[in-house]
């Protein structure tokens, strides 16, 4: 019986400024130091004319003020997290389905593969 292969439903956003939701979270081994874990964060578009698309990236569990994590936070909580939070922390959980603005850039891999990367992370109003 032959085996028919069919394309993905969805594909990576371009470069540019995309409104995405949160789609998932979740704790992955870290790829440069095993012993550590960084949390794997994917996000779906939320545009008409870009659906099945998604974003994806890599991120330490610490909410450090030169790291992704916290400014991707509070753009998806649109507010600044609070002195208690940070200190504390909180459960990432209650991101997911949050909407945000991401800002991807064009980069290059390792590999030499061309891929669109997240720079940066704008609150958007919640519906």
């Amino acid at each position: 019986m032959p085996y028919i292969v069919k394309a993905s439903r969805s594909s990576y956003l371009p470069a540019g400024m995309h409104v995405v939701a949160v789609k998932n979270i979740e704790e992955v081994e870290n790829m440069a130091d095993p012993a550590k874990t960084q949390l794997k964060i994917g996000l779906e578009s939320t545009e008409e004319e870009s659906t099945d698309m998604q974003a994806v990236f890599w991120t330490s569990p610490l909410l450090h003020p030169k790291g992704k994590l916290l400014p991707f936070a509070e753009a998806a909580l649109g507010r600044q997290l609070t002195t208690e939070e940070k200190r504390d922390g909180f459960d990432v959980e209650t991101l997911i389905g949050r909407k945000l603005c991401i800002i991807l850039k064009d980069a290059v891999s390792k590999a030499g593969k061309p891929f669109a990367k997240v720079s940066d992370f704008m609150p958007v109003k919640q519906s």
